[in-house]
């Protein structure tokens, strides 16, 4: 069920990102493609901003569950872990505004960069679901922190950088940059919703889903060509 969810919150965003990074940013960087690519930025950030603003909902629900003597004993046993997950959320979120910043001063993004970038991605993922074995068995196979067919493959460094950033300008990598930002982030509040049904007696996770998620991320961009 989480498996199905998290694919369902991402899949949609990340077919219209990649496949407008790529129309926009290899083509030649007139004027109209900077101005269509600081959209989508901007749409991703937006979406960014629902999950994050979700997910501290459900944070200070599950605080509240630490002083409820019903779910007390549950809520402690996963208290670490969820700390854990949002203490490594912010550390790589932190990490990739750093490369943002570093795009928009250099203009690009350096080799050394982009693999550091990947090492971190790679062990996020890796440590995160190897926080519990109940989060490893829940999200093993679906769990997406760049697409879901990169994810799945077998790949290296050399993969990575060509998929994602080759020949790409300034403003294509920010909005690859922040589609991973907000992948990252889906995944996040995905794993507090799955910590905070653990320590839940009576409250389903679909009611959570239905009550704090929005079923439909918006996402616009106001397209004209000549």
């Amino acid at each position: 069920m989480f498996g199905k969810k998290i694919r369902e919150r991402r899949f949609p965003l990340l077919i219209v990102c990649l496949s407008l990074v790529v129309l926009f940013s290899c083509s030649d960087n007139s004027e109209k493609n900077k101005i269509v690519l600081e959209a989508l930025n901007e749409s991703i950030t937006n979406s960014s901003r629902v999950f994050e603003k979700s997910t501290q909902t459900l944070y200070t629900s599950f605080e509240m569950k630490l002083t409820d003597p019903v779910s007390r004993e549950k809520a402690e046993i996963w208290r670490p872990r969820v700390k854990q997950i949002r203490d490594s959320t912010k550390d790589i979120i932190r990490y990739i505004d750093r490369l943002k910043a570093d795009v928009i001063k250099e203009n690009s993004l350096t080799n050394h960069k982009i693999a550091g970038l990947y090492v971190k991605l790679k062990n996020y993922k890796d440590n995160i679901l190897k926080i519990d074995p109940k989060i490893n068995n829940a999200f093993i196979n679906t769990m997406t922190i760049t697409t879901q067919e990169f994810d799945s493959l077998r790949h290296d460094v050399n993969g990575f950088s060509k998929t994602f950033f080759d020949n790409f300008q300034a403003e294509g990598i920010i909005s690859v940059l922040s589609m991973f930002q907000n992948n990252i982030l889906i995944t996040e509040n995905t794993l507090m919703l799955f910590c905070h049904d653990q320590s839940t007696e009576h409250t389903t996770i679909h009611e959570w889903i239905t009550a704090i998620v929005p079923k439909k991320v918006s996402f616009s961009c106001n397209l004209q060509f000549d």
